[in-house]
């Protein structure tokens, strides 16, 4: 599980949570897809597009560090939550608000993708409580603005250093299919794996 602090509670884990990272794992999952069909065709921005610092990565170093943080954030040791795992819940979370906001089709294909299918209403309510609590847990953090690691100083060297390390990451790690159970059906990550290389 992730938390702030030694203190202090957890990340929910609740069907929200969920929802925010199979968002962010399908729409990574459906850029590599439309790569895969016409590699001179760039498909659209990705999840982490919303934080500026971490846009750049490609899309499967990008799925890489979301499955790290959902496996961390599932676990059943205790993890100091770093600014990449707030990174990752963030874009996650707009992905999956930002698509139940425009509709309902796309996130349904996401759900039907998913190890579990959470009992949500998708609408306003659930966009809104799903960009919430990031804002909760971890009040005040603008990754808008987030252009380089310098800008961070603020931040203690145990929180920046992974969002550091995760800017030179091109290839995936051997544990990604590990890191997705339970977020991905077992089919959906056995035909993934081709477009990751892992």
């Amino acid at each position: 599980m992730l938390v702030r602090d030694e203190w202090e509670s957890p990340f929910p884990d609740n069907d929200l949570t969920y929802l925010s990272f199979l968002a962010g794992a399908w729409q990574a999952l459906e850029s590599l897809r439309a790569l895969r069909r016409d590699s001179r065709n760039p498909p659209g921005a990705l999840f982490l597009a919303v934080v500026p610092l971490l846009e750049d990565l490609p899309g499967a170093a990008q799925l890489d560090i979301l499955a790290e943080t959902w496996a961390r954030h599932r676990c059943d040791e205790v993890h100091t939550a770093s600014l990449l795992d707030a990174a990752v819940l963030y874009a996650a979370s707009e992905a999956a608000a930002v698509y139940v906001s425009m509709g309902r089709g796309w996130i349904r294909t996401a759900l039907r993708q998913g190890a579990r299918q959470p009992d949500l209403r998708l609408d306003r309510w659930t966009a809104r409580h799903i960009r919430l609590q990031l804002g909760r847990w971890w009040p005040g953090l603008e990754f808008g603005g987030w252009e380089a690691t310098a800008e961070l100083s603020e931040y203690p060297e145990a929180e920046v250093r992974p969002l550091a390390e995760a800017l030179g990451r091109l290839a995936v790690s051997p544990a990604l299919a590990s890191n997705l159970k339970g977020l991905l059906a077992e089919e959906v990550i056995r035909q993934a794996l081709p477009l990751l290389g892992g």
